[in-house]
């Protein structure tokens, strides 16, 4: 079964041609995609960006009221699972969406260019940033984690705890929910939801 899957894989990877790029990337550290690339992640884990299903986003040279939101699709598999066809949001109030999937989760940290009313984006210039992990890796703390390479956006927090962006330099914090909706209605940061329950 696990033989079928891989060839499986492999015969979509090839399919498209010999343009398809496989880049090699690793566990908890951010890599960016452009649509039609995979990324081979510590050989256990295969992620292609197929295309962006959303990009409402505020222009950068306009005033908006609702700031937007923009959301890829991407293919997932694993040497023994195909998770198939993933939607992952960016939030209109910049929250960063992940979807579990089995052991893992994936989230979307960024997606350029952003948006000008003066250019119009063509699919090939879309590069996603895009951070992959281990739902049961130990949790270090968020400066751990940054000082590793990590993006703010990006930290894990510890079960129980949100993550929550400091506005103007989105120092990360790992706090309690009650915590995180102070913090909110004070308008010291955002809460980027969590990746995943266990």
């Amino acid at each position: 079964m696990v033989f079928m899957i891989s060839i499986g894989f492999f015969a979509f990877v090839y399919a498209d041609g010999p343009d398809v790029t496989v880049k090699e990337e690793k566990f908890r550290v951010p890599f960016e995609l452009k649509i039609g690339e995979i990324a081979n992640i510590d050989s256990l884990l295969y992620v292609s960006f197929l295309n962006v299903t959303e990009d409402s986003r505020c222009p950068s040279d306009v005033t908006c009221v609702w700031q937007g939101s923009s959301s890829i699709e991407v293919d997932v598999s694993t040497n023994e699972n195909d998770f198939g066809t993933q939607i992952i949001k960016l939030g209109d109030d910049g929250t960063k969406s992940s979807q579990l999937l089995g052991d893992y989760f994936i989230r979307l940290t960024m997606l350029k260019p952003y948006p000008a009313t003066t250019h119009e984006i063509t699919p090939s210039e879309y590069v996603a940033t895009l951070f992959v992990g281990k739902v049961h890796d130990a949790v270090s703390s968020p400066l751990k984690q940054i000082k590793n390479g990590i993006e703010p956006a990006a930290v894990i927090c510890k079960e129980g705890l949100v993550l929550v962006l400091k506005y103007g330099n989105d120092s990360p914090a790992c706090v309690t929910p009650s915590t995180a909706d102070i913090l909110y209605q004070r308008n010291w940061g955002s809460v980027v939801p969590p990746c995943c329950k266990h």
